[in-house]
Parts: C-alpha cells; structure tokens; sequence
C-alpha cells in the first residue's frame, strides 16, 4: 500500500528518496539549513577576523605615520630646529636639552595650560630669554600656537577618509588643512580638545562624525606627542623673537652669523 504524500509546511521541506523496499518521506531540509547556518556563521568569523586584523594594520599605520608626521617632520628635525638655528641662530639640540622639563611636563600632562610656568622656567632661566619676552610670547603660544594640534588634524581627517574609503579630491584636501590651521587656533589646551576641531573637520569635507571613533584608542599616546611638540614650538618662537628685538646677550649657546 502506497505511503499518502505528506503535507509540506513552511519550516519544513520534505524530499522523497527512492530506497530499496520503498519510497519514504525524510526531511532533509532542517539538515541543510544547519549546514548552511554554520557555513555562514564561519564566513562571517573570518571576515570579522579580516576586518580586526585590518584595522588594527591601518591604526598602527596611522600611528606611525602620525609619529613621524609630528616629532621627525613637523618638530625635532625639520621645520622648528631650521628657524631656530637660522633665525634664532642657537643651537637647536641645546635648546631641546635646557627646555626639556617642560617637554616631559607636556608629554605627561597633555596640557599646554598646564605646562605654561614650568615653560616660563625653562626658557627665562636655561635659555636667557628676557621676561619682557617670554611673559609675552609664551602665554600666547599656549593659546594660538598648536602646530603639533594641527597636523595632528589634518592626518586624523585623512586616515578616516581611507578608512571609509572616500577619496578626497585636492580641492577637499585644501579644506582639511586651512581648516586645521583655523581650529587649531582656538583649540583649549586640555586633553583630547583637538577632537572637537577633528568634528568640524570631517563635517567640512562630509565625513561622518561619528568616524572619530576611531581614533579614541590611540587619542591618548598622540595627545601626549603633540602637546610636546606644541610647547617645543612654544620655546622655539620666544628664541627666534628675543633675537629679533635684539635680546643678543644671555641666549643659549648662539651661533656665529652666516657670512
């Protein structure tokens, strides 16, 4: 007697298998769905695995990049020792050396405000540099002078373009930077402050904000470099000015002029 067909439901599918004392009824597809469950659950586990080992090779990417944006380009080798030797005629590795208290103040504080006496200090007395002048152009600096800030921004802005793969055009690129230069100037000179100015940044080249999550596991560690290099500049700047108003007497280890 022939077996009545049975009824398929929606959850589950039936399959007829011709065997050798008869046809029978088995569901198969509660075992295919497992199959194909498990083979998804494993695609997505190496896909997540691919992502994380990705991003973290873009944010130690970035790090370093922003490392040697900040400390051999932007600071101790290039721009501020140049103007430090050439126009303030001293000696830049000296001057790096007298002002270094407040260089490892800023490293570990992050905070520009925080470091102003103890920069004061350094430059009045291990430098030569008057009180007329540093009284001016410290307090100053700690306020509108953030060259590490700006950099900082303008790299940030670009590796989350990367990250999101959005490939800004030379025109946005511009954008980035005078924005960088505009908000770093009325940047606080308290931790993590630049992320603010990185908002404003990302949302001048239509970026999405929420992006700077990204750079919340690194923020810290950066701060702490380009507060350094915001009060190297700092010294920097009162040098160059106390040779410029004649200050010729005292300064640090001055150098011949160029004949």
């Amino acid at each position: 007697m022939p077996i009545p067909p049975v009824a398929k439901a929606p959850a589950l599918q039936c399959v007829s298998i011709v065997a050798d004392r008869g046809t029978r009824a088995v569901p198969a597809a509660p075992m295919v769905a497992k199959r194909r469950m498990v083979r998804d659950m494993l695609a997505s586990i190496r896909e997540g695995y691919r992502t994380v080992a990705a991003s973290r090779a873009m944010r130690m990417v970035f790090l370093q990049n922003c490392a040697m944006g900040l400390f051999f380009m932007g600071a101790y080798v290039v721009t501020l020792p140049l103007l430090v030797r050439f126009i303030g005629r001293v000696n830049p590795w000296r001057l790096a050396r007298a002002v270094s208290p407040a260089l490892l103040t800023a490293f570990s504080t992050s905070s520009s405000s925080a470091t102003l006496p103890i920069t004061i200090d350094c430059v009045e007395k291990n430098v030569g540099v008057s009180n007329r002048t540093s009284s001016f152009v410290l307090p100053l600096g700690a306020t509108v002078n953030m060259d590490g800030t700006a950099l900082y921004e303008c790299m940030a802005a670009l590796f989350i373009a990367q990250a999101y793969g959005v490939d800004l055009s030379i025109t946005q690129q511009v954008v980035v930077v005078v924005t960088a230069l505009l908000t770093s100037i009325g940047v606080a000179g308290i931790p993590s402050a630049s992320l603010v100015a990185i908002a404003i940044i990302l949302t001048a080249v239509g970026l999405p904000i929420e992006a700077i999550g990204l750079l919340f596991v690194f923020d810290r560690v950066l701060d702490m470099a380009r507060t350094s290099v915001n009060v190297f500049g700092d010294t920097s700047c009162a040098v160059v000015v106390a040779r410029l108003e004649g200050e010729t007497e005292g300064l640090l280890a001055p150098t011949q002029t160029p004949t």
